[in-house]
């Protein structure tokens, strides 16, 4: 997808989610493949909390309008959690005024196409002093902490920690990229940035091994959120 996250001003995503199953990036003939130029059509996501259609069909996850807000999107079919994942999207954040957001994860939920978490450093993923409650759970994620000098946070069952990386955005309206790979035997989840005119690196900003999700049981959802 092309999450067009407007950090500060909004959370908000605008085109080229790119979220397919299969072999390293190879499209599959079966499983969920999915690329959106916009999201003038949204009748295959799930809309949870602040997120509505901005301007240029961009999803917006939260605005600057009031304070205490957190927004997700999840695609609505769900993932073979037996089979590699690729995703790649591109995002952008703008510096606001007003009460702006923290930042918005991208997140793997066997919660539900319902699932939200806490406004601000809950980054509609996590619990936090907004709500207390609200952790998303089973879930793994990579958060993009803009509140926090860009921090990269793994998140693990609706929690964020650090992970010791960061991400490059200088949060002037420019768009950058990311790519997120899961591989399901090694069930490493590996993240990878870069500024619009850059390929894909070779080596990852973050990388972990999570889950197994195929031991989850029931379906499992891909989406983002934002706080």
């Amino acid at each position: 997808m092309r999450l067009v996250a407007g950090i500060g001003v909004a959370v908000a995503v605008a085109a080229c989610l790119v979220a397919g199953e299969g072999t390293a990036l190879a499209t599959p003939t079966t499983g969920v493949n999915v690329d959106f130029a916009d999201f003038s059509d949204v009748s295959s996501l799930s809309m949870v909390g602040a997120t509505s259609v901005g301007a240029g069909s961009a999803l917006q996850l939260t605005n600057n309008t009031d304070g205490n807000q957190a927004g997700a999107f999840w695609l609505t079919t769900p993932i073979d959690t037996t089979r590699d994942f690729a995703s790649h999207f591109r995002y952008q954040t703008v510096a606001g005024t007003g009460s702006p957001g923290n930042g918005f994860t991208f997140t793997i939920d066997n919660a539900g196409t319902s699932a939200l978490g806490s406004c601000g450093a809950g980054l509609g993923y996590a619990a936090s002093a907004c709500n207390a409650n609200g952790a998303i759970t089973p879930s793994e994620a990579y958060g993009f902490d803009a509140a926090d000098g860009n921090a990269i946070l793994d998140g693990t069952n609706g929690t964020l920690t650090d992970s010791g990386a960061t991400y490059v955005d200088p949060h002037d309206g420019t768009f950058e990229q990311a790519w997120i790979d899961y591989d399901a035997v090694t069930h490493e989840l590996s993240l990878y940035t870069a500024d619009m005119n850059t390929p894909k690196p070779s080596t990852p900003t973050a990388q972990r091994t999570i889950a197994n999700l195929s031991a989850w049981t029931g379906s499992t959802y891909l989406g983002f959120t934002g706080g």
